[in-house]
């Protein structure tokens, strides 16, 4: 029975060390045509229900929220999108929603989410989400991050970049050229990267195809020290000034949190 309990505890503890930040800052220019026609104005594809009644933002949400809960899950937001996402997101507290002024791009909103989870468990784990996929299977792609998120469990320092298997050789897409598995690791799913080709011409996505390349779904799962090694390491003229604006709204967050539950 005690041998029970201690794995039951190993394992919830396990759990509770995961995240989700939702990226949900991006403008949207390339679909403005589509949007508006769809929402009456102009609006982030994100915040539009494309396929159905829900917004791509929240059939996000509820997709991750079949492993991930609520308190978990971050927003990456800008503050010139707020009539967009104020009301949907009135009653989650403001320390989930990490707020730009304006939006500078997806490596900026990474390690500015980053910055605060450090706050919360620096030795957590966590997986970033763009809010405009469409996923025909949500609990067959939760399993697949699970299988990250255990990869990451026992490879602190790796980051794991989740392909998708091509269906048709799209041009418009990011791909993946994969290489052999690393050291240690048995799972044949889990392949290192080679190499990224963006946007590749028709002729040279159907060559990708055929050579096993996938598309880059752009979702990524690391530890949070992992994650922000590679900023060090790549590109560390954004950490000084994006750490300074993160820890001046964290002070205004904690301040605004213990206030209201302390």
């Amino acid at each position: 029975m005690n041998d029970t309990n201690s794995d039951i505890t190993v394992f919830r503890n396990l759990l509770e060390e995961r995240f989700a930040v939702i990226l949900a800052g991006g403008d949207g220019v390339r679909m403005r045509a589509m949007t508006k026609r769809l929402a009456g104005r102009e609006t982030p594809k994100q915040f539009c229900a494309v396929l159905g009644d829900k917004t791509l933002l929240k059939t996000t949400e509820d997709r991750i929220a079949l492993t991930i809960s609520a308190e978990k899950t971050f927003y990456s937001l800008t503050q010139t999108h707020e009539q967009f996402y104020g009301a949907s997101l009135r009653n989650m507290h403001r320390k989930n929603k990490v707020i730009q002024p304006v939006n500078r791009g997806t490596a900026p909103a990474i390690l500015y989410s980053l910055l605060r989870l450090e706050k919360f468990n620096p030795n957590g784990s966590i997986a970033f989400f763009p809010s405009d996929h469409y996923v025909s299977d949500d609990a067959a792609f939760m399993n697949h991050v699970e299988t990250a998120f255990e990869t990451v469990a026992k490879s602190p320092e790796a980051v794991v970049l989740m392909g998708i298997e091509p269906h048709s050789p799209k041009g418009s897409y990011g791909w993946i050229e994969p290489c052999e598995n690393p050291a240690g690791e048995s799972d044949a799913r889990i392949q290192g990267v080679k190499r990224f080709i963006e946007k590749p011409t028709s002729a040279e996505a159907e060559e990708l195809m055929q050579t096993g390349c996938v598309w880059n779904s752009f979702v990524m799962i690391g530890k949070v020290k992992g994650f922000l090694n590679l900023y060090k390491k790549h590109l560390p003229r954004v950490v000084p000034s994006v750490s300074y604006r993160e820890h001046y709204n964290w002070d205004r967050s904690r301040k605004d949190y213990n206030e209201h539950h302390l």
